[in-house]
């Protein structure tokens, strides 16, 4: 199975991810939220969508407005934790 990655042209944040056929296996989407005095931040959901069109979120990353802080990546119920060493989850 090829799968193909499509870029949105009017927003680079919304991804698709097609398989050999042309229907959509994948979606990405960010949201960008504005905080006052703060920045921004933003939230990317992943999501599946099944051959009947039915779709299931399979994650989210929390963007921080503070490049000093990790993001927060969600992957079902569980948290996993950013580490320099690389991935911890929990």
């Amino acid at each position: 199975m090829t799968t193909r990655l499509i870029v949105s042209k009017e927003n680079p944040l919304q991804t698709d991810f097609l398989i050999t056929n042309n229907n959509v296996l994948y979606t990405s989407e960010t949201i960008n939220h504005s905080q006052p005095l703060h920045g921004s931040k933003a939230m990317t959901t992943a999501t599946r969508r099944g051959a009947t069109g039915g779709t299931w979120q399979i994650g989210v990353i929390e963007w921080p407005a503070n490049p000093d802080e990790r993001p927060r990546v969600i992957i079902g119920t569980r948290s996993v934790e950013m580490t320099k060493t690389g991935l911890y989850t929990a």
